[in-house]
């Protein structure tokens, strides 16, 4: 089975065909064509009078949004951009960022970067972004932030506890690397390479700070290093200058098992286990944010239509969209 259009008509916007709009949830969105997707705040999943008179309005995301890449260079995704406009109403009544913010955002921004003022102007427009445009792009970057800050990573069950760090580490245990501690000191180039040297002379030399390395980095020509005794001589070579340039081995560290008494180890671990919590808290606030939202498609008279399972989402007095021909085939 295909679909036709009325070759009468050209498709100006359209939402995906697989979108669903049951319970004002839609979790994939496709731009075709030159289209655009309208959407809005369904004001009756919102308590908050404050919040409810802040989306009292429609947003419109275009090809051209899509076309031009993020304000980082990253390319952009339907989804992506009406995640960010949905997330910045959800936190408008709590956080406050001005175009006086964004401007100030801008001048710190190249002052850190030694731009001129011309430049900024010509790097968004090499962005595809009028000033305006990227001003206004700046302060949506900055209300997602604060909404993910807000509604993900402050979230109660972010926190990681002792208890599943712990656990944690009980499943996935973790070694520390075998490692070799070594010093070097350059000597005079008319030392013999060979010499043989005393305790009491290695004592004398000014050695430079100890620097470890691990044995799985040792080349296979320095492997050997790690079989040496502590206190030898592991290396001698003539280095620019002359001089000759002495390595010995002061120490030699075994793998250990880590613990999560070490700070290290502990926010490692943390940090795993904080980023497993965060994404799934992301998905579901992702989730919540589609679910406060309802999508319409909107037409110029004459041009093409939409399935009518979109019909249902429309907002008051839009005009309903046709139903697509289908041809079986």
């Amino acid at each position: 089975m295909h679909v036709k259009l009325n070759p009468a008509r050209r498709v100006l916007a359209i939402l995906a065909l697989g979108l669903s709009f049951a319970g004002g949830l839609y979790a994939k969105l496709e731009l075709v064509d030159e289209q655009v997707v309208e959407f809005y705040f369904d004001k009756t999943t919102i308590a908050d009078p404050e919040m409810q008179k802040l989306v009292d309005y429609m947003e419109l995301v275009t090809k051209i949004d899509l076309d031009r890449p993020d304000l980082d260079g990253n390319q952009r995704t339907l989804q992506s951009i009406v995640l960010r406009r949905l997330a910045s109403y959800d936190v408008l009544p709590y956080v406050h960022f001005t175009d006086e913010d964004a401007e100030k955002f801008l001048a710190d921004l190249q002052k850190r970067n030694h731009l001129s003022r011309d430049q900024l102007v010509e790097m968004f427009d090499q962005l595809g972004y009028a000033f305006a445009d990227a001003l206004q792009e700046v302060k949506l970057r900055y209300l997602e932030e604060q909404a993910i800050d807000l509604r993900v990573r402050s979230h109660k069950d972010a926190l990681v506890t002792r208890a599943e760090v712990e656990a944690y580490d009980a499943a996935h245990p973790a070694f520390s690397k075998s490692e070799v501690r070594l010093v070097q000191v350059r000597v005079p180039g008319d030392t013999p390479l060979d010499k043989n040297w005393t305790d009491a002379e290695l004592a004398a030399l000014a050695w430079e700070e100890p620097f470890i390395v691990a044995e799985s980095d040792l080349s296979e020509s320095k492997k050997f290093i790690a079989q040496a005794a502590p206190g030898s001589i592991v290396d001698r070579e003539r280095v620019d200058g002359g001089m000759i340039e002495l390595t010995r081995l002061v120490e030699k560290r075994p793998s250990i098992r880590l613990s999560i008494d070490d700070k290290q180890h502990y926010d490692d671990i943390a940090q795993v286990l904080f980023g497993e919590k965060f994404e799934a808290l992301l998905q579901a606030y992702q989730e919540e944010l589609f679910a406060k939202a309802k999508a319409i498609a909107h037409f110029t008279p004459g041009y093409g239509t939409l399935g009518a399972e979109a019909a249902g989402a429309k907002k008051p007095g839009a005009e309903a969209a046709p139903v697509l021909e289908e041809q079986k085939t």
